[in-house]
């Protein structure tokens, strides 16, 4: 029997080396017939950048100038909303008293409520009539600023006259 194995590993090797033969003597001739076409494609390598901890954190550097209302930058009308745009007749005047400057404001409007007292059960609705005045007064001054607002609001209720607040 092992004279049996002796004959099949030494076929085998046979094989092997005659096959590994054949390899070569194929990869020779291909080499030899086919041209090669390469390509050399350079790999550009960026320089890193430096950590946002860097020494260059504490380096100066310019900020913008926002001490004057007509630096700061301009959005155009059409990307305000509607209701902040200022409508043409309805700009704001004020009233200039020295450095500052004074807005004031009244608007009034009614309102529907189908739960006054916000009860879980027997809501109750009303109608009701609001009243606010509001002034803004605000400095003009070539730097820094103080900006002030304080405004009263009132509700009348209709039927319900103990949520009716001034």
């Amino acid at each position: 029997m092992s004279g049996d194995w002796e004959r099949l590993r030494s076929r085998a090797e046979r094989r092997a080396s005659t096959t590994g033969r054949w390899c070569i003597a194929t990869v020779a001739v291909l080499a030899a017939v086919c041209p090669a076409q390469a390509q050399v494609v350079p790999i550009e390598v960026l320089p890193a950048a430096p950590p946002w901890n860097a020494q260059q954190l504490f380096d100066p550097s310019l900020l913008p100038d926002l001490t004057s209302p007509d630096l700061r930058p301009v959005i155009a009308p059409e990307d305000l909303p509607v209701r902040q745009r200022v409508q043409p007749g309805y700009a704001p005047v004020g009233i200039r008293a020295g450095s500052w400057m004074f807005n004031p404001l009244i608007t009034g409007g009614a309102l529907f409520d189908s739960n006054v007292f916000s009860a879980p059960s027997g809501a109750q609705s009303d109608l009701a009539a609001m009243a606010q005045a509001t002034v803004r007064a605000h400095t003009l001054w070539a730097q820094h600023g103080l900006d002030l607002q304080a405004g009263v609001q009132s509700f009348a209720y209709k039927n319900n006259q103990s949520r009716t607040t001034f």
